[in-house]
């Protein structure tokens, strides 16, 4: 075996990096359903998923004569398989459960007369065959599907040499074969298949992880401040594992990221999730848990509800999308398989019927606010407000002074708690409108610029609203003015040329206010608060701006979105073929959501901080003018739409 240098085990210590965890609690948490499984057996085990069925090991007790294998649809429905006996034994113990390669189920285990054993479960007829271990061995215990067809297990024996041992099976002969010898005190606590397809093996004696190339590459020993538990190939090509109060990403070539769990939160067994995300069990007694790392070290933990939850078994994921589990419950000892719901879900709710097209989306006062367009039977547009379980107020805004309309340009949330929009009336000129939320009254202020058209409003880290003009009289100049919210009071900030055209603006991390010109395809940071100013010259126009939650602007881009650092260093991520990002919103998860507009298959999409992209189609007929994303008081994701050819317009929600 090739053992990398110490100078490189050295650096790449030194590459490690310690990372603090930090804990979401949105409210918007997934939903759990459980179902019983078989009264015979009372105490559930290992789990594994196979012919899209969870499969799951069934204690015996005073009733039956041997272990079993439950078998439940992802609607409940449980079938058992009595396990049996190796011939020559009156028992055998299961110590792991696997899905072998075949996609049967696969165990190894000890009889009670010695040796070890492996078996194999058909999932087509239910029977079990039993294999020797091919070694006089006293224990065994952990087994893993290879990338190259076989199954792989490790089986201690006293023999002299006493040694533990590696080997491999094909599950189509049962034929075995040695792959490594280790002395008997390596301590082998799990394996798994890497995303790179070496098998990779926790030494817990030596706080080693050997990297097996069992169908091509080279052979590593990664060493470890402190043994590896449950093993992983991450949903990001990294491999991930527990590790004493931690879990660890590891890449490839040995470099780690330990993520510092929340205090009172410990992990184990782990599962790529659906959403990009890994999902583990917490298993702390008396308060077992489900929970969720991003792949940036964002934990979010989901309390299992029951009386005297405990051994909890898991997570696996179903082929419905789902996290699932099984536990036991005390002191009334019914056992469980419980399903949690990994993948967002939609929810639709109706807008007022007078209004048919809903438009740009706020939140203010743990409420949606959403614009929405006049038609044949009212007077002007309206503004909408919905709550998060779906009632609707509409308020109209009519007109400035001297305008008999009033057409809303955009729309956000005032630093004084209240809705601000900027338009432009029937007559001429730009006009700002606050909307109080408390009592549903507009008021309009002139922009103080004789302009022809304004377009873009944000709220300072000062405590103004920043809103830009154009103006035709001479010289004809693109003005970025603002507003004393309190006061209606205006005052010039920066004159642009008549070219500049200002398309988003945003307060960024820093507190400066970060505007896009898409004509020159620049950044402007403007230190409104304090700091310095800024210009970044970009390879083409940048769209919708957000303080991102990892410390950076992130904005859209011609078929990417780029996150960006407040010095101005750019990460280009694009788009899968199809998608187009359209407005950004933080999320609760530590992700950036955004609106896929996609003419006839509109989405709303979510990208991590390293870029993975998942986007979940949004339901229904003909769906289009998606508005949006905000992020409700809920945690969820809220957007809104309308239907074609039925004209009917919602607020959609996507959530737990």
């Amino acid at each position: 075996m090739r053992v990398r240098s110490l100078l490189l085990v050295a650096i790449l210590l030194v590459q490690s990096s310690l990372a603090l965890i930090q804990e979401s609690t949105a409210s918007a948490a997934p939903t759990f359903t459980d179902y019983p499984i078989s009264a015979t057996y009372k105490k559930p085990g290992t789990m594994t998923t196979a012919g899209g069925d969870l499969w799951y090991l069934q204690s015996t007790n005073s009733t039956v004569a041997s272990d079993s294998i439950g078998r439940m649809s992802t609607s409940g429905v449980t079938t058992d398989y009595a396990i049996g006996y190796p011939s020559g034994q009156t028992s055998f113990t299961v110590a792991e459960m696997i899905t072998g390669p075949d996609g049967n189920i696969w165990m190894i285990g000890g009889g009670n007369s010695g040796g070890v054993y492996l078996g194999k479960l058909d999932i087509s007829t239910g029977a079990v065959t039993f294999y020797t271990s091919g070694v006089t061995a006293y224990s065994g215990g952990r087994i893993a599907a290879g990338s190259d067809g076989n199954i792989y297990y490790s089986v201690k024996t006293g023999a002299s040499p006493a040694k533990t041992y590696l080997r491999s099976m094909d599950p189509a002969t049962g034929v075995t074969a040695a792959v490594q010898d280790y002395d008997i005190y390596t301590n082998i606590y799990d394996m798994a298949t890497g995303p790179d397809g070496r098998l990779y093996i926790s030494d817990a004696y030596y706080n080693r992880i050997y990297a097996l190339p069992i169908s091509g590459g080279t052979s590593d020993i990664f060493y470890l401040p402190a043994s590896a538990g449950s093993f992983i190939s991450g949903p990001d090509g990294n491999v991930w594992y527990t590790m004493s109060g931690k879990i660890v990403k590891m890449t490839t070539t040995g470099a780690r990221t330990e993520y510092i769990l929340p205090s009172g939160v410990k992990s184990h067994s782990l599962v790529a999730g659906p959403d990009g995300a890994v999902w583990f069990v917490d298993n702390t007694y008396n308060a077992p848990k489900i929970g969720r790392i991003t792949i940036t070290g964002i934990v979010t933990t989901y309390a299992i509800p029951g009386t005297g939850v405990r051994d909890v078994a898991g997570p696996v994921l179903g082929s419905d999308g789902a996290i699932w589990f099984d536990y036991q419950q005390t002191p009334s000892g019914a056992a469980n398989v419980g399903r949690l719901t990994a993948a967002p879900t939609f929810t639709d709710y109706p807008i007022s019927a007078t209004y048919k097209k809903p438009g740009t989306m706020t939140t203010a006062g743990g409420d949606l606010w959403y614009l929405q367009s006049t038609n044949s039977t009212v007077a002007s547009d309206s503004i909408g407000r919905m709550s998060t379980s779906g009632v609707t107020t509409d308020y109209a805004i009519g007109y400035p002074s001297g305008q008999t309309s009033f057409t809303v340009a955009e729309m956000i949330t005032g630093p004084d708690g209240n809705i601000w929009m900027i338009g432009g009336g029937n007559s001429g000129g730009v006009y700002l409108g606050k909307l109080d939320i408390s009592t549903g009254a507009v008021t309009f202020y002139t922009s103080g610029v004789t302009a022809y058209s304004g377009g873009r409003i944000a709220a300072g880290s000062d405590g103004n609203i920043y809103y830009s003009v154009k103006t035709g009289a001479s010289p004809a100049k693109t003005y970025l003015r603002s507003m004393d919210p309190a006061t209606g009071v205006t005052a010039a900030v920066q004159d642009y040329d008549i070219y500049t055209n200002i398309y988003d603006m945003a307060t960024g991390p820093d507190g400066r206010l970060y505007i896009s010109d898409a004509y020159y395809n620049r950044i402007y940071a403007l230190p409104i608060s304090g700091g310095t100013s800024d210009i970044f010259y970009l390879p083409a126009s940048a769209g919708s701006f957000i303080s991102g939650p990892d410390g950076n602007v992130w904005y859209t881009m011609s078929g990417k979105i780029v996150k960006m650092t407040t010095t101005g260093a750019r990460t280009e991520y694009i788009l899968p073929s199809g998608v187009k990002s359209h407005s950004l919103v933080a999320g609760p998860d530590g992700a950036v959501w955004f609106v896929d507009n996609t003419y006839n298959a509109p989405k709303i999409g979510r990208i991590t901080i390293t870029g993975i992209v998942t986007t979940y189609a949004i339901p229904g007929t003909g769906v289009r003018d998606v508005a949006g994303p905000v992020l409700g008081s809920d945690g969820a994701i809220w957007f809104d739409y309308q239907q074609t050819p039925s004209g009917a317009a919602n607020v959609g929600r996507l959530g737990y």
